[in-house]
């Protein structure tokens, strides 16, 4: 949280989740001592209950970091995306995406493995979103939240519809910039 929140500007806010109040008793005071850490707020509890909390205050972000019990990790992403938690545009980081290697392997019995797989298999057919892999260590998923325009708002400002234009999974150039 804290290298995090050395990347942001001055006014910048970042909210962590703990579940475990002990670990928000061990990272305060390192964040006390840092300039940045001024920037930094942590909410202990259950994730979805925070969710749920910033949903309801109208609150809104950049980027969201996804690094929490495995089996959730589609629930916490729904949630995210259906409550408007994600600014258009926005990104949201997911890691351990690649779990072990386990989500390659067919026969695996692995629950993480398993629900990553189905994790990754369902942002790759949201339309809301694109996504990156990254193969680095346990895996990073960048997803970035796009707009969804109708077919019919191009051909109403005479602007180009060819493959190029429509690019990545029928998405236009302008709303992949």
């Amino acid at each position: 949280a804290l290298s995090m929140a050395e990347g942001l500007p001055e006014d910048g806010c970042l909210v962590a989740c703990e579940l475990e109040p002990y670990l928000k008793e061990f990272a305060q005071p390192i964040f006390d001592k840092s300039p940045h850490g001024k920037k930094i707020t942590v909410k202990t509890g259950p994730a979805m209950d925070t969710l749920k909390e910033l949903a309801s205050a109208g609150e809104q972000f950049d980027i969201v970091f996804i690094d929490a019990d495995k089996p959730n990790y589609i629930n916490y992403y729904n949630f995210i995306m259906d409550n408007n938690l994600l600014r258009l545009r926005g990104v949201i980081c997911v890691d351990n995406c690649l779990f072990k290697a386990k989500v390659y392997l067919k026969d695996t019995t692995d629950s993480n493995g398993l629900a990553l797989r189905e994790f990754n298999e369902f942002i790759s057919n949201d339309p809301r979103v694109e996504q990156v892999i990254v193969p680095l260590r346990d895996g990073i998923s960048l997803i970035r939240r796009v707009s969804v325009t109708s077919q019919n708002s191009f051909s109403q400002c005479n602007t180009t519809d060819d493959e190029v234009f429509r690019g990545v999974k029928g998405r236009s150039i302008l709303d992949r910039m």
